[in-house]
């Protein structure tokens, strides 16, 4: 079975404006929340676990996610996002 997660965000703020899931179980209001709050991709993706839906039944990807975001996203990692746009 294939998965994937697509995170969509600002280029100027990192803040997430959309997210579509496939084969993963997560969390339809917590990616509403972030999306609403503005939280930056990197918060996002470090914080998949509290999206995760039902986890004790169902595989967790949030390791695999990360490493591919650092893969696609090098120069977003370890950056400090958050306190430079504070």
């Amino acid at each position: 079975m294939k998965r994937a997660l697509r995170v969509v965000f600002n280029e100027k703020d990192y803040s997430v404006v959309g997210v579509n899931v496939f084969g993963i179980r997560l969390k339809h209001k917590v990616f509403e929340d972030w999306i609403k709050t503005k939280k930056t991709v990197n918060y996002v993706i470090n914080n998949l676990i509290v999206a995760n839906f039902d986890p004790e039944f169902f595989k967790n990807f949030e390791t695999q996610i990360l490493n591919e975001f650092e893969n696609q996203f090098p120069e977003l990692i370890n950056s400090n996002i958050e306190k430079a746009l504070a």
